[in-house]
């Protein structure tokens, strides 16, 4: 599958009603890639560590494990949680990039 296939299929599934759009449709059709593998984190995996955090809080600590973790590392549960804890120390967008 080439780069415009995947836009295509990504596309695709964004156009289904979101009461019939899944994890479970997205790792169906992300399974037809060849040359790709893939991790998914949920907001739901932020609360299984920090269940203090709010919904918008679990959504800027997954934005920031994302952006700022260790790729030697990569994401773990013990990355989760101290993004977790960032976010609740000093809130900020981390799903944009800083611009210096």
């Amino acid at each position: 599958m080439n780069k415009q296939q995947l836009i295509t299929l990504l596309e695709s599934l964004l156009e289904e009603p979101d009461d019939q759009l899944s994890i479970q449709r997205i790792n169906d059709a992300l399974t037809q890639l060849n040359d790709c593998d893939w991790i998914v984190w949920l907001i739901d995996d932020v609360k299984s560590v920090a269940g203090w955090l709010t919904d918008e809080e679990c959504r800027e600590a997954l934005a920031y494990a994302i952006n700022e973790h260790d790729a030697e590392l990569g994401i773990n549960w013990d990355s989760l949680r101290y993004s977790a804890e960032r976010v609740r120390k000093q809130p900020k967008d981390w799903s944009e990039e800083d611009e210096e």
